[in-house]
């Protein structure tokens, strides 16, 4: 909204502060051009997020039909068109809903353009990835998903068209690291980083490829402080093991070299336990080796290492808990040890896949059950031409990318992968819809029917999934979409999609501060960026600690934070200097319902038994005080 009140007033995004705020630059114009017919308002501001929304179902549907068929596309589609998180994205006034379009149809055309050679969509393609990469930083996926496919052979191109795709795609890639630097908050006439002698090299090659997560090696840092006799001891074992098994067996089988050498790389993340790495290896393996995974499968060399391999993990998992038992983790029971154990053995890379298991149980049970199969069943490996074999590529690879790079992220940052989710649970519904309406061909349609009555049947086994499918699957339902799409105040709604647990109301106590409001009041808030938009200004920023720093700045001894300037006050003594300091000035102090243990934790004594509260939001929790002036 501020960015959007900027571009209204001089014609370019920035904040109150006069920092530059570029960041997703397209929807700020386009919500800006909607402020300019409907009034600056919640709603203008939200219009274009609404369209987009809508915008992106028939361009996801034909990304789908080209993939996954036409019945399994629809069934995709009709997921989407159900999603709680689909329906949530389109309602805000943010970039999400821009992002996930720009993506789809970026993707679109890419394939129409490069794969079908179609000259118009090629210039389409490039136009759209600009619109991406400026939507989100996230919009370098892209640039995979282009080049994936190309490289596991999953194309029919010549040398040519793949070198033209990898050209523009590099060029695409440098764009996007220069708009990076480009849109880099930086508040105008302060020196960033100052005090900051010197940066190490890892820092340097961190920032420069965009990887900032690297493992901490939590339990074998305990293990070489505390037992490192026991870790020797460790390694030893596995290297013999490997050893031993790869002579004993290689009179017996023929072990192809590359295996011995991966053996050792899969060994050497057991031992650092680093379980995360090796699940990547493996799926890396089944992708490459496609029809030739069962028959390696079948060596008694790897099924020996599979079983060192979880001999290895094991171990860690046991001495996780043997050292962590009665520490302060805040476990509630056994199995809740061991969930923690295991999250630390399988952190690096961050398996995201966790987040959407803890969001859609079943569908995430099914779609990861469909991928085993795919790979195990229907995959041919390098030069795959299968026309599902990109969404499985595009899902699971940059999954993992992100893993690599960011240690915990919330499910909307993996928001361009939530199509190609949907996708291979279609795909993998049509598989079972299909088997099951062969099965009732073959044993109880068989005589005098057609083939024909195959189809029938699984378009009627399509149609029963999708009665039942408001049963068994969490958010992508009728019902789920009505309530996201009827969301109200203080209404509780799943909050690793929505990310609060329920609906904040910003909007009530801002107005009313603003309408009451005098010169000389001081506005201390918990949301600055909102209450700027709707009080019109807010003096101090109240926030706890952490991640502060990265939003402020020192000027003259003085810290403000990059957006609006406004003071941070960290601390229940901090707001209570600021109510000593002008106490003979009214104080509006605006709660934030978005983190209530901040409340707890920011708000002094003074503040809760004051009786000067005066407002209440539509939450029930946004809550304003109101303190007058006293000698």
């Amino acid at each position: 909204m501020l960015a959007v009140q900027a571009i209204l007033a001089d014609g370019f995004p920035h904040m109150p502060s006069g920092m530059a705020y570029w960041r997703a630059a397209p929807y700020s114009y386009m919500a800006a051009a909607s402020a300019l017919i409907f009034g600056l308002s919640e709603l203008a501001i939200r219009v274009p997020s609404a369209v987009l929304g809508l915008i992106a179902l028939p361009i996801f549907y034909s990304l789908a039909r080209r993939h996954i068929g036409r019945l399994p596309g629809l069934m995709a589609t009709w997921f989407l068109v159900c999603s709680a998180w689909h329906i949530d994205i389109s309602r805000e006034g943010r970039m999400y809903s821009a992002f996930l379009t720009f993506f789809l149809v970026s993707l679109l055309w890419f394939e129409k353009g490069f794969i079908d050679k179609n000259p118009m969509y090629r210039v389409l393609a490039v136009v759209g990835a600009l619109l991406t990469i400026t939507s989100h930083e996230l919009g370098i996926l892209l640039m995979g998903f282009w080049c994936l496919p190309i490289f596991f052979g999953m194309y029919r191109l010549a040398f040519k068209e793949q070198f033209l795709v990898l050209t523009v795609s590099l060029g695409l890639s440098i764009f996007w690291y220069g708009y990076q630097k480009f849109e880099a908050f930086v508040v105008p006439g302060v020196i960033q980083d100052q005090g900051v002698a010197q940066v190490s090299l890892l820092v340097k090659i961190q920032n420069a490829l965009h990887f900032h997560f690297l493992p901490q090696f939590w339990m074998l840092s305990d293990m070489r402080e505390q037992h490192f006799l026991l870790f020797c001891g460790l390694v030893l074992c596995v290297i013999l093991w490997v050893l031993t098994s790869y002579r004993f067996l290689a009179r017996r089988e023929a072990i192809p070299s590359w295996l011995y050498i991966i053996s050792f790389l899969l060994s050497g993340f057991a031992l650092f336990n680093l379980f995360g790495l090796v699940a990547v290896c493996v799926l890396l393996l089944g992708l490459t080796l496609g029809e030739k995974l069962r028959e390696v499968a079948r060596l008694r060399f790897v099924q020996s290492l599979l079983v060192l391999l979880s001999m290895v993990l094991g171990f860690w998992v046991f001495y996780g808990i043997a050292i962590w038992q009665g520490t302060g983790l805040n476990v509630v029971s056994q199995i809740d040890l061991i969930r923690k154990v295991l999250k630390d053995s399988f952190y690096y890379p961050a398996l995201h896949i966790l987040m959407y298991i803890e969001a859609f149980p079943v569908m995430s049970g099914v779609m990861i059950l469909t991928s085993v199969f795919w790979i195990l069943t229907r995959h041919q490996g390098l030069g795959c031409l299968r026309r599902e074999a990109p969404i499985f590529v595009w899902f699971w690879l940059p999954l993992l990318v992100l893993g690599l790079t960011r240690e915990w992220i919330g499910l909307r940052y993996t928001l361009p992968l939530y199509p190609f989710y949907l996708m291979i649970m279609a795909w993998g519904v049509a598989r079972i819809a299909q088997f099951l309406g062969e099965l009732i061909h073959d044993r109880f349609l068989s005589g005098g029917y057609s083939t024909k009555t195959t189809t029938v049947t699984a378009v009627l086994s399509f149609t029963l999934f999708l009665l039942v499918v408001p049963v068994i699957n969490e958010q992508h339902h009728v019902w789920a979409a009505m309530k996201m799409g009827r969301l109200d105040y203080n209404q509780e709604i799943p909050s690793i999609l929505h990310g609060y647990p329920h609906h904040p109301d910003h909007q009530g106590p801002g107005r009313y501060v603003r309408k009451h409001l005098q010169e000389d009041d001081v506005v201390i808030a918990m949301d600055v960026f909102e209450q700027t938009f709707y009080v019109g200004q807010v003096d101090y920023w109240l926030r706890l600690p952490e991640g502060m720093q990265q939003y402020s700045y020192q000027q003259n001894g003085e810290w403000f934070d990059k957006y609006t300037r406004s003071r941070p006050v960290t601390s229940p003594q901090g707001v209570d200097a600021i109510l000593k300091q002008h106490k003979d000035k009214t104080i509006w102090l605006i709660t934030s319902s978005e983190d209530p243990k901040s409340v707890e934790a920011l708000l002094s004594q003074q503040v809760v038994t004051c009786r000067c509260e005066v407002y209440v939001g539509r939450d029930e929790q946004t809550r304003v005080y109101r303190f007058l002036p006293h000698s």
